[in-house]
């Protein structure tokens, strides 16, 4: 083995002990969400539809499936990154269960502070930096992973700004008291850091489509099938998202309107759809033939 090898190799162990380690710390997150659930049971949660209480308990249900799926890849597969990625996502889509109110208002503020940070600067970054790693574990081609961690130090620092940079003046639904990480100098460039929060994500989704891409010309035959898998999954869910913006424009879907429904299983689907392809692609060791799934899909 060569010297390179070997330091690849041990790059790769130290950042899986590092997600171990990250998980830990995301588990009693999560242990706390689930007991605020139990005790305040009806209380409305920050889902984003018009559902939020029926939101709240299907994401809640949606993040603990995810959890799981985690805990069983770490387990079945304990060298592969993708399980702890998995797990800090699955934290993310298990907050949106998170009450608004928790009976105290700076509590409630700092909560909810704490879970816009958590989604946004840890959750979602933890998914696409799986979209790299997805399925082996490690990021290819090695030339993206430097950008890579730039990127996610840019959103990850950019989500401490955007919290400090709340106020109750703000129309948000977790603000219910002053926000004391309220920065006035920071609150002045609101509009240039969520400007630079939408484009650093899009570069970032826009390389992981060219790892995908990379990592699928130079696979071999089980890993191509894998990498299908997920681009097949992704792309039927976003096809079923315009169409609904389409059919259905971008208002929120009032909890009386009878497409209440369909729109939180929409919803709840984008959310599991990671933890499914992992389930499918690395804990099994067979693989059903989805050129066979595409090639019925399309004809259908």
């Amino acid at each position: 083995m060569s010297a390179g090898t070997i330091g690849a190799t041990r790059k790769r162990y130290s950042l899986n002990r590092f997600l171990r380690w990250t998980a830990i710390p995301a588990l009693a997150y999560a242990a706390v969400i689930l007991l605020a659930l139990v005790i305040w049971p009806a209380t409305p949660g920050v889902f984003a539809s018009g559902a939020s209480l029926v939101g709240r308990w299907l994401s809640a249900l949606n993040g603990v499936f995810t959890i799981g799926v985690a805990l069983f890849i770490m387990r079945r597969v304990p060298n592969n990154a993708c399980g702890p990625l998995l797990l800090l996502w699955g934290v993310g889509v298990l907050g949106w269960s998170q009450p608004i109110d928790w009976r105290v208002p700076a509590l409630s503020t700092l909560m909810g502070l704490f879970y816009q940070w958590y989604f946004f600067g840890v959750a979602f970054s933890a998914l696409v930096v799986l979209l790299y790693a997805f399925p082996t574990g490690h990021i290819v081609p090695t030339r993206f992973r430097l950008p890579l961690l730039a990127g996610v130090l840019v959103v990850v620092s950019l989500s401490v700004l955007a919290v400090t940079a709340a106020s109750p003046a703000d129309e948000s639904n977790v603000i219910l008291a002053p926000n004391p990480l309220y920065i006035p100098t920071v609150a002045a460039f609101t509009d240039q850091i969520q400007v630079v929060m939408l484009m650093v994500p899009l570069l970032m989704m826009l390389g992981a489509v060219a790892s995908l891409g990379w990592r699928y010309r130079h696979a071999a035959y089980r890993e191509r099938q894998q990498v299908k898998f997920l681009v097949f999954g992704f792309a039927l869910l976003t096809i079923q998202a315009i169409f609904n913006v389409l059919s259905n424009g971008v208002r929120t879907v009032d909890e009386s309107s009878a497409q209440l429904t369909l729109s939180v299983v929409r919803f709840m689907a984008w959310q599991a759809l990671p933890a499914i392809i992992l389930a499918v692609t690395i804990a099994r060791y067979k693989l059903w033939d989805i050129d066979l799934v595409i090639r019925r899909t399309v004809s259908y």
